[in-house]
């Protein structure tokens, strides 16, 4: 069980992603370059949408040539701030992913009818390290998708929820995200 917790802005398009890739904002905490990975895949649930009602999300794609499945359990608020549980595994079928999300820590999933193919996607992910003040670790991410929209995410990797708060509470004044 991982515990997680992050921010995902939704942005204009992908120019404002490649933008604020750029920006002092940012940079000024960077010690690398981006690292970037293409990746498609796709998003499941039951037809009537029992994951989502009950705040989970399953995730499958194809990284270095095997299907990786997670499974995100836990809320976002109106200002995209997640905190939840995540949990990962090699996806081998819809049949088997909720025992095997299970084998690994997460809760007992019943549902009543099968799991589908409810969306798909393809992007290109962007990510960086934030080294801030205080010891303080960051990932930053940009998700830009092939249809031209795009998101940034940061999620904390080490220090307290309310540096990554505090910092997003900054982003978003600074540059009216």
């Amino acid at each position: 069980m991982a515990s997680k917790i992050e921010i995902k802005l939704r942005l204009r398009d992908a120019d404002q992603a490649h933008r604020l890739m750029s920006d002092e904002f940012f940079t000024r905490y960077m010690k690398d370059r981006f690292r970037e990975r293409y990746t498609v895949g796709s998003f499941y649930d039951t037809a009537d949408g029992e994951l989502a009602a009950a705040n989970r999300t399953l995730r499958v794609r194809k990284i270095n040539n095997i299907n990786v499945a997670d499974l995100k359990e836990g809320f976002a608020d109106q200002s995209g701030f997640f905190y939840g549980e995540q949990w990962l595994c090699q996806f081998n079928g819809v049949e088997t992913v909720l025992a095997d999300f299970e084998e690994r820590g997460a809760p007992h999933i019943e549902i009543s009818s099968p799991l589908i193919q409810v969306r798909t996607f393809a992007s290109t992910r962007h990510t960086v390290t934030l080294y801030m003040p205080d010891r303080v670790r960051m990932e930053l991410s940009f998700d830009v998708n092939d249809d031209n929209s795009a998101r940034m995410g940061l999620e904390l990797l080490y220090g307290a929820g309310r540096e990554l708060i505090s910092y997003v509470d900054e982003l978003r004044r600074e540059k009216q995200i």
